[in-house]
C-alpha cells in the first residue's frame, strides 16, 4: 500500500474491509460492509481500487479499460429465495458437476475475442451460515451500473430485475426480467452461472449481454470471450464473442456472428440510445414501450409491419413517432397521455 493510500481513512477502511472478506465475513460484517458502501460512491470506489491493488500483489491482473469506479453505485437489499434455497443445495454437494457443466459440449459459433484478464475473487458470504440473495432493480426508462464482490460488472437496462448468490462453488444470478451486460471477472473455482427462463449461461470470464423481456424473444450476445449456453433439456453449446443467440419458438436457436458495428448496435442502450435495422414497427414501438410510460397509437395497423432503421434517444418518443411519420405520411402529435400517428388531413 502506498503512503498516499495509507494517510486517506476511506483507503485504509477499503483494505480493511477487504482483508476481512478474503478471510470470509459473518453475517453482521457483511450487513456493516454493505451499509459502508452505500453510504459513500467513494467508498466503494476506494474497495474497488483496494481490490486491484491486491489483486497486483498476487499476480493478478486487473480488468483493462474500467470505468472510473467511483461512478458505480451499489444497491443491496437482502432477500431470500428459491435461488438462495438452490446455492444451499448445491454448497452440500448435490451438484458437484457445476464446475465441469451438467451436460456435453459441442461448438457451436466461433468468433474472434478473448478476455486475458483476472480478478480477485472475494464473497460476501460466509459458508457457515444460510445463504441470501441481493436483488437489483431498475424501473421503467432507469439503467444503473453494479459492482459485485468479485469485481464482475452488471449493467442494467431498463425495467430490469436480478437477483446475486455467491456460494462456496459458483456465483449465480437469477435475471428475472429485463437486460443486463455482464463483464465477468475471473475465477475458475467458481463459475459464474446466469439463470434464465429456458436456459442458462455458464462463464468463468467472459463478457455478455442477456436479455429477456415479455414483449420478446430471449437473447444471449457474447461481446467478449466464450460462454457455454444451456438451454433447458438440451446439449450445452460453446459461444464464442462476437455472436448473437435468439431464443425462438419450440426450443429452436438462431446464431448470427456480428460486426463491429452491429455490436455496436446492440449495446447502444448503455448510451441510452434504441437502435434499429429494418425493424418492424410494431416491435420498434413495444421498444419504446420498455422505456416510458407514454403510448405511441397508429390509426393504419397495416404499417406495423412496415420496417424501420435508424438510432434514437430513448427517452424521445416523440422524435420517433415525428421520424416514422415522415416517413409513411403521417401526421405526429400528442393525445392525451400518449402520441397519435394519423394520417395527413
Amino acid at each position: 500500500m502506498t503512503a498516499d493510500m495509507k494517510d486517506n481513512p476511506i483507503n485504509q477502511a477499503a483494505f480493511d474491509w477487504l482483508a476481512r472478506a478474503d478471510a470470509g465475513l459473518t453475517a453482521v460484517e457483511e450487513a456493516e460492509l454493505a451499509a459502508w458502501l452505500d453510504a459513500d460512491t467513494r467508498h466503494y470506489g476506494a474497495y474497488a481500487r483496494a481490490r486491484a491493488v491486491l489483486g497486483q500483489a498476487r499476480r493478478i491482473k486487473a480488468f483493462a479499460h474500467a470505468p472510473d469506479p467511483d461512478n458505480w453505485v451499489r444497491h443491496s437489499p437482502i432477500e431470500k429465495d428459491d435461488l438462495a434455497r438452490k446455492a444451499e443445495s448445491e454448497e452440500r454437494g448435490s451438484h458437484d458437476e457445476v464446475a465441469t457443466g451438467r451436460v456435453a459440449r459441442r461448438a457451436f459459433l466461433g468468433g474472434a475475442g478473448a478476455v486475458a484478464a483476472a480478478g480477485l475473487a472475494t464473497a460476501f458470504f460466509a459458508t457457515s451460515r444460510p445463504a441470501q440473495a441481493l436483488t437489483y432493480r431498475t424501473g421503467r426508462g432507469e439503467r444503473r451500473d453494479i459492482l459485485l464482490a468479485d469485481g464482475t460488472k452488471v449493467a442494467l437496462n431498463t425495467d430490469t430485475e436480478l437477483r446475486v448468490l455467491f456460494g462456496k462453488k459458483r456465483r449465480t444470478m437469477e435475471l428475472l426480467r429485463g437486460e443486463a451486460l455482464c463483464n465477468v471477472a475471473y475465477d475458475i473455482k467458481r463459475p459464474f452461472v446466469v439463470d434464465a427462463r429456458g436456459f442458462e449461461v455458464r462463464v468463468s470470464e467472459a463478457s455478455f449481454a442477456i436479455q429477456q423481456f415479455p414483449d420478446a424473444l430471449p437473447q444471449v450476445i457474447v461481446t467478449e470471450g466464450m460462454v457455454d449456453l444451456v438451454p433447458d433439456h438440451a446439449t450445452s453449446l460453446a459461444i464464442a464473442a462476437p455472436t448473437k443467440v435468439t431464443f425462438l419458438t419450440g426450443s429452436r436457436l438462431a446464431g448470427e456472428v456480428l460486426s463491429p458495428e452491429a455490436l455496436n448496435r446492440e449495446l447502444l442502450w448503455r448510451e441510452g440510445k434504441i437502435a434499429f435495422e429494418d425493424t418492424p414497427l410494431r416491435a420498434a414501438i413495444a421498444t419504446f414501450g420498455r422505456y416510458g410510460p407514454v403510448p405511441i397509437d397508429i390509426a393504419d395497423q397495416r404499417l406495423l409491419n412496415r420496417t424501420v432503421s435508424g438510432v434514437f434517444s430513448s427517452d424521445d418518443p416523440l422524435g420517433f413517432a415525428r421520424v416514422v411519420a415522415e416517413l409513411f405520411d403521417l401526421d405526429a402529435r400528442p393525445e392525451g397521455s400518449g402520441i397519435a400517428l394519423r394520417p395527413r388531413r
